[in-house]
């Protein structure tokens, strides 16, 4: 039987609930009551019980999730950087809305001062972090961040991305596909970004 993989976002944090940029691991920010009940009722899933392998990104919320939702099981813990949220310059720390508000005007190729990501590189980072994932035993269970999702799930739907604009994923809600199906959304959104940065820099 092929292996799959569950992709979730981590439960409801902080950062959610005060709707600022948070992209740096060492800030700490953990998960809201809320994002801990989120885990709890999840934890009882059954297809927990077949997950060999739990990759998180380095920041708290997603590792917290991570051990939250396999607490008891034996399943090897990775820590893969590639699937970190977002790096946000000078934003980090600040409204999102107003992140969200300059993306919208500057575009996907020019990166928020202050050492932030653009949307593009993030977007194939994330990418090849998913790449990544792959060669780890399976079924495994992949903790990230929305954007994430939501680049996978429009992917998935529609073979193509939006840099910028996104629908946000629910929190603690797998996003499930096989070895192949992965394989072949990282070849096509990788193959996409090339073109679109080609596009930009002709």
């Amino acid at each position: 039987m092929e292996s799959v993989s569950y992709l979730v976002r981590h439960g409801h944090a902080g950062n959610n609930a005060a709707r600022v940029c948070n992209g740096d691991p060492t800030t700490g920010i953990r998960l809201t009551a809320k994002g801990l009940a989120q885990c709890r009722r999840a934890a009882s899933a059954l297809w927990l019980t077949n997950v060999r392998t739990l990759v998180t990104s380095e920041l708290p919320r997603a590792r917290q999730t991570g051990d939250l939702l396999l607490r008891g099981h034996s399943a090897h813990r990775v820590v893969e950087p590639l699937i970190n949220e977002e790096t946000y310059g000078h934003f980090e720390g600040g409204s999102l809305d107003a992140y969200k508000l300059w993306c919208g005007e500057h575009g996907a190729t020019v990166a928020p001062p202050g050492g932030g990501e653009t949307r593009l590189a993030v977007l194939a980072r994330f990418l090849r972090g998913l790449r990544a994932c792959l060669a780890y035993p399976g079924p495994r269970l992949v903790v990230g961040h929305g954007l994430m999702l939501a680049m996978v799930r429009q992917l998935r739907r529609t073979g193509s991305l939006d840099p910028i604009t996104e629908r946000t994923p629910a929190h603690v809600t797998p996003l499930v596909l096989s070895d192949a199906e992965l394989g072949r959304l990282v070849v096509t959104g990788l193959a996409g970004i090339a073109r679109l940065t080609a596009r930009q820099n002709p």
